[in-house]
């Protein structure tokens, strides 16, 4: 989900995306991954913090869609067993690819153009231990 909708569900304003992670988690999950625009997205599991900023030079045209198409990316990778950093990387491909294009569905990625976007932006996720 997005940070807003993190925020509703949780019913507070609160702008820490790792205290909006663990309240998460908390209701049952075991993964819980939170969307934050331009800050890139933040991920908990096995109580391990994933984070990253958004993809450089990325020239938004449309953000219709962006974050169903980080879910289907990222769901992908899970259902496909990659490794869950990767599952975080292809969702995030995924959505830099719809971001550039107007419409909710277009440019959606196949996995061997996603592992091609990986491989040429390679995205650095920063691990922390909770």
């Amino acid at each position: 989900m997005n940070k807003a909708e993190a925020q509703a569900l949780t019913g507070t304003s609160s702008k820490s995306i790792f205290w909006l992670l663990k309240e998460l988690r908390g209701l049952g999950p075991k993964a819980v991954v939170i969307t934050d625009g331009r800050k890139g997205f933040a991920a908990l599991q096995n109580n391990m913090v994933y984070h990253t900023e958004a993809m450089p030079d990325v020239k938004i045209i449309d953000t219709t869609g962006a974050g169903d198409a980080f879910t289907s990316g990222l769901l992908f990778g899970i259902i496909k067993r990659y490794p869950f950093e990767d599952a975080l990387r292809l969702g995030q491909v995924n959505a830099s690819s719809v971001l550039q294009h107007l419409g909710a569905k277009n440019e959606l990625l196949t996995e061997k153009e996603a592992k091609a976007m990986m491989k040429k932006y390679r995205i650095i996720i920063t691990k922390t231990r909770v």
